[in-house]
């Protein structure tokens, strides 16, 4: 009998901690993310790399580049809310301020791909007739033109998590 009542009181007990520990707020789950959490994954989806020639071959119009340095940051859902709670941690925003700019940021498009590129060497002036393309490595037909949207870096949602590095322009 006693042991019965030792393990009653302990499930008893267990039961008290676990729902002390829960979070009662009614704040959507990343309104109540942290700094440091909101800055994890609104870094999980950017990616460097480079385009162009591997090696330097120019021999005349050196003003050109020959390859650029490029970035890509895709905005998901989960990217747009850690952009947005980050901004609301530093501007003191309330959650219906943040949960506007995630609003404003998935209304842009379904894929919002954010393109940085800086040219290395030459003038550092970028073609204007450049493209990008969305779609699977090797399989040309199913790629996807990319469009680009100067008015999107006015939406506070889709300036990402990282500080704005001017060597590159925006696309």
């Amino acid at each position: 009998m006693r042991a019965l009542g030792l393990s009653l009181a302990l499930v008893v007990m267990a039961l008290v901690v676990t729902a002390g520990a829960q979070d009662t707020s009614s704040k959507p789950g990343s309104l109540s993310w942290s700094a440091t959490e909101a800055e994890r994954i609104g870094k999980s989806t950017r990616v460097n790399g480079r385009v162009g020639g591997v090696f330097d071959l120019r021999v005349i119009h050196t003003e050109h580049s020959y390859n650029y340095k490029l970035r890509a940051t895709w905005f998901t859902r989960d990217v747009i809310q850690a952009t947005a709670r980050l901004l609301q941690l530093t501007e003191r925003l309330t959650d219906s301020q943040t949960e506007e700019l995630v609003r404003e940021a998935t209304a842009a498009g379904d894929v919002v791909i954010m393109i940085e590129v800086d040219p290395r060497e030459g003038s550092g002036v970028i073609p204007n007739d450049w493209s990008a393309f969305l779609g699977p490595s090797r399989k040309d037909s199913q790629d996807v033109r990319g469009e680009n949207a100067p008015a999107l870096a006015k939406v506070k949602g889709l300036h990402g998590v990282y500080r704005r590095d001017y060597n590159y322009e925006l696309f």
